[in-house]
């Protein structure tokens, strides 16, 4: 690997039919670096894709972006014939870590490079339509106050299934924990106390 395990997280990877190992993964920067980019309200850290050749040459590294976008996590699936496809959620300067859409790329087998790209935003009507109404209020007043945009938190994107025309679905979900504790008393006084995690 061209990086070290402190700097760089391994993200899903595939092997392609000429022999070639393709890795996704995110390369994070010196702590300095990370605070001087998320003071000037940029992305903290990078994407890229790595190529691994049968032959044993150098890897290849091309970094994935989209203008004004902020990659947060990223999956790739290459067909049989044509183009690799690429994609995941994004989230903006002004959501911080908060997803606001998907994106969808297509990279040129040869060259790795981006040959076309697509990006959907999620509406505040979808990011909020299982979330209370007490939650809704509390994330909106929340976002205006800190001058952001609503967004939605632990998404994980684990697959993409290709289209017969082309096109792609993502299959990902939205995760989050909570625990609930129950106390007891038994005959004798004695107190006990269960937490369950959902």
């Amino acid at each position: 690997m061209p990086y070290t395990d402190d700097e760089f997280l391994l993200g899903s990877s595939r092997l392609d039919n000429d022999g070639s190992v393709l890795v996704l993964g995110t390369f994070f920067p010196e702590k300095k670096e990370q605070r001087d980019r998320n003071k000037a309200r940029q992305e903290v850290f990078d994407q890229y894709l790595l190529v691994f050749p049968p032959n044993g040459t150098d890897v290849e590294q091309h970094k994935l972006s989209l203008p004004d976008k902020y990659l947060q996590d990223i999956t790739i699936t290459l067909p049989e014939n044509g183009d690799i496809l690429c994609g995941g959620f994004y989230g903006t300067k002004d959501s911080r870590g908060a997803i606001r859409g998907t994106f969808f790329m297509k990279l040129d087998r040869r060259t790795k490079q981006i040959i076309d790209s697509s990006t959907k935003e999620f509406t505040d009507d979808f990011i909020t339509s299982f979330w209370t109404e007490k939650e809704e209020e509390k994330a909106k007043k929340k976002a205006e106050k800190k001058d952001q945009e609503l967004g939605l938190y632990s998404m994980d994107l684990s697959e993409i299934v290709h289209r017969d025309d082309g096109g792609a679905l993502f299959i990902g979900e939205q995760y989050y924990m909570y625990v609930t504790t129950s106390t007891f008393r038994d005959a004798n006084g004695r107190t006990s106390t269960t937490y369950t995690y959902h």
